[in-house]
């Protein structure tokens, strides 16, 4: 679904603190981390982590996280369910942790 806008709006919603984004390749990360650089500025991309979670394994990633976490809109159409499931389980744990 490249062209929709949606990722670019996902970056320009980004909250000015540290932040993580999570992606489903490594192509995906890419095309974020420069997208965050261009339309944010490197100071922004340099507080934003963008990991790729592509299987359940991956997912751990997130444990102990207490920012705020992203999803690209891509994510939860191209990873098996259970491994969205736990990834979003861990986003909403890490967003009430934060407050």
């Amino acid at each position: 679904m490249r062209g929709s806008g949606l990722t670019k709006a996902m970056v320009e919603a980004l909250p000015t603190e540290s932040s993580t984004v999570v992606v489903h390749n490594s192509a995906m990360r890419s095309y974020v981390e420069a997208m965050i650089r261009d339309v944010r500025g490197t100071e922004m991309w340099r507080r934003t982590k963008v990991v790729v979670i592509a299987r359940q394994g991956d997912v751990q990633q997130l444990y102990g996280l207490r920012d705020h976490i992203a999803f690209d809109h891509a994510f939860d159409d191209s990873v098996h369910p259970a491994v969205s499931a736990e990834a979003h389980r861990l986003a909403t744990r890490a967003a009430s942790i934060a407050g």
